[in-house]
């Protein structure tokens, strides 16, 4: 036999093995391809149920389930960094084109990302890249609670409502007078004044719903004389705080059924306070970006997520209060 034709005959008979072998969903290759190829394709459930998928696919799949992708994240926040101008209003960007309708599963699954992303050990070569796209999470669950508590109709879009014509979203103004109304421990009737809003405001008494636990108020917020299909007013929900009894501005979503009667926006149970959630987010982006690039380098991206630290919390280095998301609210949206 010519001695070419057994290594020929070999390589022929093991060509199905290989062949098969190729295509053996089984091994772990073939798993982890399907794995970025649901991720590539925004199959995020089969990524969630993968065998194979890491917590980077499973932070990254979460993420797209909340409705984003840390690419459309930061492409977004690159052309808010366009010129000084976007900058100051960066804020109307990431509201009205990030962050569209905001549902509770939506918190949920922006909670479940930054769960993954944290649970890579630094240890891993992956750590500053999950620290990268932690930050970039957390940022976008500011945003989105800011827009809960904005967008009380829940329609995805701020109006174009201005009876005060103060150059601010009517809705908008209607957020910053409840942040500045807030921290009391009997809110009745009162009139808040806000860098561009001086607006008068009456709360309800104790409400309960039927699902959520927790005591709450009402808040109504007169912006101004109803214009057109612009009410003028607009409702808030207040919770009342365990530890020490005030009330403060609820994170909301949808509308849920009030006892002892009618109905209010509907809380956000697991993160109910606004100004504590949307603080702690902010904080978590500068720890998480600290950490994913370190020293003194610096990008657009970076930029962007430190200017809202700087405009909701007043500083880099400063702390975030209703105070100063109010005026982050008013003043660069």
């Amino acid at each position: 036999m010519n001695r070419l034709a057994i290594p020929l005959i070999i390589a022929l008979g093991t060509l199905p093995f290989l062949l098969f072998s190729c295509g053996d969903t089984n091994t772990t290759e073939s798993c982890q391809y399907q794995t970025t190829q649901n991720l590539d394709k925004g199959n995020y459930d089969a990524v969630l149920q993968s065998s194979c998928a890491t917590p980077m696919d499973l932070a990254a799949a979460y993420f797209g389930k909340a409705g984003h992708s840390v690419t459309s994240v930061i492409n977004s926040l690159i052309t808010a960094q366009a010129t000084q101008i976007d900058r100051d209003k960066a804020l109307q960007t990431y509201l009205n084109v990030l962050t569209r309708k905001v549902s509770p599963d939506t918190i949920t699954f922006l909670d479940d990302a930054q769960a993954r992303y944290l649970s890579v050990p630094p240890t891993s070569d992956l750590h500053k890249s999950a620290q990268f796209d932690l930050s970039i999470v957390m940022a976008i669950k500011a945003v989105s609670l800011l827009k809960t508590a904005i967008d009380g109709a829940g329609i995805g879009m701020l109006s174009a409502c201005d009876v005060n014509a103060n150059g601010v979203p009517d809705e908008a103004d209607a957020t910053a007078c409840a942040l500045l109304a807030s921290g009391s421990a009997n809110p009745t009737t009162g009139t808040c004044t806000g860098t561009k809003v001086t607006a008068p405001w009456t709360a309800t008494g104790d409400l309960f719903f039927t699902g959520p636990t927790g005591t709450y108020r009402g808040l109504t917020v007169n912006i101004g004389s109803p214009s057109g299909s612009c009410a003028g007013t607009y409702q808030k929900l207040l919770y009342q705080s365990p530890a020490d009894g005030n009330y403060y501005v609820a994170t909301t979503s949808g509308t849920c059924s009030t006892m002892p009667s009618g109905s209010w926006a509907c809380p956000v149970t697991s993160n109910i306070d606004l100004v504590d959630t949307v603080k702690s987010s902010i904080d978590g982006t500068m720890t998480a970006l600290t950490t994913a690039i370190p020293g003194s380098a610096s990008t657009d991206v970076q930029q962007a997520l430190e200017d809202i630290k700087t405009q909701a919390c007043g500083g880099l280095t400063s702390t975030c209060t209703a105070a100063t998301i109010a005026d982050y609210i008013q003043n660069h949206l």
